[in-house]
C-alpha cells in the first residue's frame, strides 16, 4: 500500500509530516509531495523543484501569484483584515508526477498557495484513484475562506460572504465550481476533531456519496515530553525567578485576529484590576512573534521568543512555563494545545472548535467561556489553586498518550486506507 500526501509547505511540525511518521511506524509506504519544505533533511518528502527546471522556477512564480491574488482580494474586494482567503485559481497539474501515479491513495492536506487549483483537483479524476482529504482548515468547505469566523453561509453555497465588502458573487461562483469539481471525485474526508466533522457534514460539499470520519492529529511523544531542569537549561537558558510563567503563541500570534491576542490583552487588564498581586508575579512568554507595542504589556515582564523552528526548543519552552494560554477564536484542532499537554504544561483555553477534544475541563486543563477574557483569567486563578504538584499537567500528558499517540493515529489511518482499498 502506497500513500502520497500532498501539501503546499512541510516542516517537522506540520500535521501532515507527523501523520506520515505515524504511518511509517505502521510499515506503510508513505511519502509527501510538496511545493516547498522548511529544511533539507526531512525524510520521505519530495518537492516539485527536484523534477525539472520549470518546477524549480514555479516555486518563485507561486509566490508572486499569491501576492497578486492577495492584492486583488484586499484592494478590489475589500477582504477583512487578517483573514486568509483563496479562490483556488492558481495551481499545477500533479498527475504527471511519478510519485502520484504510483500511489494507491492520494491524501490531500493544505494545498493552497498556488500549489493546487480547482483544475488541479479535476485533473486527478483521470488517475481513477481514491482520494482522502484531511480538513485542516475550512477552505475545502467554502467558496474561499479558510476561517469561518462564525459564518454559516458555507451551508448555503456561500451567498453574501461577510469577509468581502465587494464582489461577493465571486465567492458564490467559486463555491459552485468547487462543489461541481469535488462531486466527481472519489473522496473520503477526515476531520481532526468532532467540530470539524460537524462542519463537513453541514457543508454542501458533502453528500451521500462521500464518507467522513474523525481521526485526530498526532505528534512525537519522545520530543514533546516532560523534561527535567537540566534539559530545559540546555535548550533555552531559562531565567531563575519565582514568577508565574504564562505562555502564548501561534504562527503570527500577535497579528492574526482569530488567534485571540486582543482577548489575551483584555485578560491581562482584568488581572491587574482585580488580582494585582498575581498580576505582579506574571512573566509573559510569547512565541510566533518578535515584538508588540501594545500598552497592556508594559506592566508585565514579557519575553518574545520569535519563530521557533526547533521542536526540541519549543518543547523546552512549554516545560519552562507553568501555563499555556489559548484565546483562539477558531481551530479545527490546534497543534500547540496538544504539544503543551504532551509536555505536561496545562492549557487554559476558550472552549471552541477542536480544542474541546484535547482538553477535559478541570481535569487536563481549563475551558473558559467563549470570548470571555474574565473567565480566561479565572482559569489561571483556578489552575494556580488546583494544579498541586502539576497534577493537571500530568493528567494532560497521560491523556495525550492515550488518545493521540502515533501508534493510535497511525493505526486509525491504516484502517481507513484498508477500508477504502478493499471495500
Amino acid at each position: 500500500m502506497k500513500i502520497v500526501h500532498i501539501t503546499t509547505g512541510v516542516s517537522r511540525s506540520s500535521a501532515c509530516f507527523r501523520i506520515q511518521n505515524a504511518l511509517n511506524k505502521q510499515n506503510i509506504n508513505s511519502s509527501i509531495l510538496a511545493l516547498k519544505k522548511s529544511e533539507e533533511k526531512i525524510p520521505n518528502v519530495y518537492v516539485i523543484q527536484g523534477y525539472s527546471v520549470w518546477y524549480k522556477a514555479y516555486e518563485k512564480i507561486a509566490y508572486y501569484l499569491n501576492i497578486a491574488e492577495f492584492v486583488f482580494l484586499k484592494k478590489l474586494c475589500g477582504l477583512k483584515d487578517g483573514m486568509p482567503f483563496t479562490f483556488g485559481i492558481f495551481g499545477i497539474n500533479l498527475t504527471k508526477f511519478s510519485i502520484i501515479k504510483d500511489a494507491d491513495i492520494i491524501h490531500i492536506h493544505c494545498v493552497n498557495g498556488a500549489f493546487m487549483s480547482l483544475h488541479s483537483f479535476s485533473s486527478l479524476r483521470k488517475l481513477n484513484k481514491p482520494i482522502v482529504i484531511t480538513v485542516h482548515d475550512s477552505w475545502i468547505l467554502t467558496g474561499g475562506c479558510h476561517v469561518l469566523d462564525g459564518c454559516i453561509n458555507f451551508q448555503y453555497m456561500c451567498k453574501n460572504c461577510p469577509q468581502l465588502e465587494r464582489y461577493k458573487k465571486l465567492v458564490y461562483r467559486s463555491f459552485k465550481r468547487k462543489r461541481k469539481t469535488l462531486e466527481k471525485l472519489d473522496i473520503t474526508f477526515t476531520a481532526p476533531s468532532k467540530w470539524t466533522l460537524s462542519n463537513i457534514e453541514k457543508s454542501m460539499m458533502f453528500n451521500a456519496k462521500k464518507h467522513a470520519v474523525v481521526i485526530a492529529n498526532t505528534l512525537n511523544l519522545s520530543v514533546f515530553r516532560i523534561m527535567n531542569s537540566n534539559e530545559i537549561k540546555q535548550l533555552i537558558r531559562p531565567q531563575q525567578n519565582n514568577k508565574i510563567r504564562i505562555l502564548f503563541g501561534a504562527a503570527n500570534s500577535v497579528s492574526t485576529p482569530y488567534k485571540g491576542f486582543n482577548y489575551l490583552l483584555k485578560m491581562l487588564v482584568y488581572l491587574r484590576a482585580f488580582y494585582p498581586e498575581i498580576a505582579s508575579r506574571i512573566e509573559l512568554n510569547i512565541f510566533g512573534a518578535n515584538c508588540s507595542n501594545e500598552k497592556e504589556l508594559e506592566y508585565y515582564d514579557c519575553t518574545f521568543w520569535g519563530y521557533i523552528v526547533s521542536e526540541e526548543k519549543l518543547a523546552a519552552l512549554y516545560n519552562y512555563c507553568d501555563l499555556y494560554i489559548v484565546p483562539s477564536l477558531e481551530d479545527s484542532f490546534n497543534q500547540t494545545v496538544l504539544e503543551s499537554s504532551a509536555c505536561g504544561t496545562p492549557v487554559v483555553s476558550f472552549s471552541t472548535g477542536g480544542i474541546v477534544d484535547i482538553i477535559i475541563h478541570e481535569q487536563t486543563g481549563y475551558l473558559a467561556k467563549y470570548k470571555n477574557s474574565e473567565d480566561l483569567a479565572q482559569g489561571i486563578i483556578w489552575m494556580l489553586e488546583n494544579n498541586i504538584e502539576n497534577q493537571i499537567g500530568i493528567n494532560a500528558r497521560r491523556y495525550v498518550e492515550d488518545k493521540f499517540s502515533e501508534e493510535r493515529i497511525g493505526k486509525a489511518f491504516k484502517h481507513l486506507y484498508e477500508s477504502i482499498l478493499y471495500k
